[in-house]
């Protein structure tokens, strides 16, 4: 049967490692070193190309940048007016939800009892906010959690920083300098870090009544504005049918202002137009300004692609240098196996299970050397990885893809090549060298 041939194989693969020890550790000391740093590798790119895909709804979610040329000065900029999102809801098919949202770049302070901390991680949000962005509760629901002033939703994490293991919904926290009461309405998980725009609290956008000042909107470029689309909804056709609706409201404010309409400027060569971009898009594509977060850059993931395949290929031909180099005595072994009856298809079997072997158990020993070194890995390049990222699908794909590439480059070269000698000749010892 094919299960005890291939059981065979392993078996004799192994005892000719343990025959030839220094060959074997050699092979994997060169193996492992290639694996891990490719495993490395791919954890970076698996982590960048996995940004914000843990929403349930995130194909389906865009974010609305401006782009304007006005009097020489041009702009890319994620951040629009106040009125977008609503505007589009209620003028656009396809447009089923938005909601606006204002990145706090300062440290807010929160207060509770005699606990003080500086908090980062703190965002305003629309009550439409769980509408677009859908989150698990643990406490509380998302009707409503921010609909009103003073409103609070926390993370897990910050739940447990000030309230412990008690609930936090219904609790109050004081915020800012003037120490004004939030109401915790909700408790979510943790967001994860693989977010354009990771937060650890929400506060109500109504907290703020300038944020809700509609005078002069469509010039008062301060929010991120997010909306849902259909999925039947073409984005470029919403692009196109959102240009008039912008025409004409921002045409009286430019007519107050510069005396022209937006279809003069536009004939004159000025800009002034809001576009979406995929949710799915923004860590790795996106060039514009007022980002929340640095983002990453999809050249570097290539070019880091790139450098682990080139890493594996490397540990491959130094494989088949070592294999090649002692052909002499294996040459012998293929000899006497030809004699007593193997054919080729078996013995090219044969060497590919001892590079797979090897593969594997260099696989293993990479395992725990990733484990070990992760944390200053993190340190290095700025991630958050964990041995359970190890665990993820798309990450452990990689891995078996990579024993089974090693595998089969590392042993392809030696398999036919070793099996490629007459018996006569190598029984006679004369094995052509090259």
């Amino acid at each position: 049967p094919a299960t005890a041939m291939i059981k065979n194989f392993f078996k004799v693969a192994f005892r000719n490692m343990v025959k030839n020890k220094i060959f074997a550790a050699i092979n994997l000391l060169g193996l492992t070193t290639g694996i891990t740093a490719s495993v490395f590798i791919l954890l970076y790119v698996v982590d960048e190309v996995s940004y914000d895909t843990f929403y349930p709804n995130s194909e389906n979610i865009h974010r609305m940048q401006l782009h304007g040329l006005l009097s020489d000065q041009e702009i890319h900029t994620v951040t629009t007016n106040s009125v977008l999102g609503t505007t589009m809801v209620e003028e656009i098919p396809g447009v089923l939800a938005s909601a606006r949202m204002n990145d706090f770049t300062n440290n807010w302070t929160f207060r509770l009892n005699d606990m003080v901390y500086a908090e980062e991680h703190v965002i305003a949000a629309d009550s439409t906010y769980f509408d677009v962005f859908k989150h698990n509760f643990l406490e509380g629901a998302a009707d409503g959690a921010l609909k009103g002033p003073h409103k609070i939703v926390l993370s897990e994490k910050l739940a447990q920083k000030y309230f412990g293991d008690e609930p936090a919904i219904g609790k109050t926290l004081n915020l800012g300098d003037d120490r004004t009461e939030y109401l915790v309405t909700g408790v979510i998980k943790n967001v994860p870090y693989k977010t354009h725009l990771y937060f650890e609290a929400l506060i109500s956008i109504e907290s703020f009544p300038y944020m809700n000042n509609t005078q002069g909107a469509w010039l008062n470029n301060s929010y991120f504005t997010y909306v849902v689309l259909d999925p039947a909804t073409d984005p470029k056709e919403v692009d196109t049918i959102l240009k008039p609706i912008v025409d004409m409201n921002v045409t009286p404010i430019f007519m107050q202002f510069m005396g022209k309409s937006m279809e003069q400027l536009e004939e004159e060569g000025q800009i002034y137009e809001y576009y979406s971009q995929p949710l799915l898009n923004i860590h790795l594509k996106s060039d514009v300004k007022d980002e929340a977060q640095p983002q990453g850059d999809i050249a570097n993931v290539y070019i880091l692609s790139a450098i682990g395949l080139f890493i594996l290929l490397i540990a491959c031909i130094n494989f088949m240098n070592l294999s090649t180099a002692k052909s002499a005595g294996r040459a012998k072994e293929v000899g006497l196996r030809k004699t007593m009856g193997s054919t080729r298809e078996r013995l090219v079997g044969q060497f590919l299970s001892e590079s797979t072997l090897y593969a594997i158990l260099s696989a293993v020993v990479a395992m725990g050397i990733t484990s070990l070194l992760l944390p200053y890995f993190n340190n290095l390049a700025g991630k958050h990885l964990a041995m359970t990222d190890l665990l993820t699908p798309m990450v452990a794909i990689g891995i078996f893809l990579i024993i089974l590439l090693i595998g089969f480059l590392a042993g392809m070269y030696p398999a036919f090549y070793l099996t490629s000698f007459q018996v006569t000749e190598t029984l006679k010892g004369r094995v052509r060298s090259g």
